[in-house]
């Protein structure tokens, strides 16, 4: 999937501002979060907005695209916002097409896990794109544990935030940190 970048142009800030949080106001209100996963140069902000064309793109929008590939933005009246924009999208486009490319074999070893740990879909995304790091880091650091040792670590009955706690420790790890700093 490619990454999805909506510019609300009925909106305007002084420099262009990444949108963390939407509320629709309707008879039954949703609220809607983009997982800003990248580092960014932008200011954040959350939203509201009333029924209209626009949020019902937005809806749609979330409806059919993971939320870490949702990027919205209100532009800025300043021409630099304009080129950090430019270079923003462009990064993240090139980020995604790199990440993004199907690696069968690793979705296949991670479904199974996935499942069993009821994890969010962007946690499924996060977690694809971290093991795949963690594989090519053990091609160059054979000391490192096979990937299933470390899905394995996860027990599978958690509540919500037992799950969010171990899942974020899951990531440190495939992350490597304290393996690097070991090395020092």
């Amino acid at each position: 999937m490619k990454p999805e970048f909506l510019i609300l142009w009925e909106y305007r800030e002084a420099t262009y501002t990444l949108v963390n949080q939407i509320q629709m106001q309707s008879d039954k209100p949703n609220v809607y979060y983009p997982d800003i996963l990248l580092k960014h140069p932008f200011p954040e902000k959350s939203i509201t907005l009333m029924p209209s064309a626009i949020s019902e793109k937005i809806q749609n929008l979330f409806r059919s695209t993971p939320p870490h590939l949702i990027f919205i933005l209100i532009p800025g009246i300043e021409e630099r916002g304009l080129k950090a924009y430019v270079d923003f999208k462009q990064m993240v486009e090139d980020y995604f097409e790199i990440m993004c490319q199907e690696d069968d074999a690793l979705r296949m070893h991670l479904e199974p896990y996935q499942q069993s740990r009821r994890l969010t879909t962007s946690q499924k995304h996060r977690l694809f794109h971290e093991a795949r790091l963690y594989e090519k880091r053990r091609e160059l650091y054979p000391a490192l544990p096979p990937l299933s040792d470390l899905l394995n670590a996860l027990p599978t009955t958690l509540t919500v935030l037992e799950r969010n706690t171990q899942f974020n420790a899951l990531i440190e790890k495939l992350q490597c940190t304290e393996f690097f700093q070991s090395l020092h």
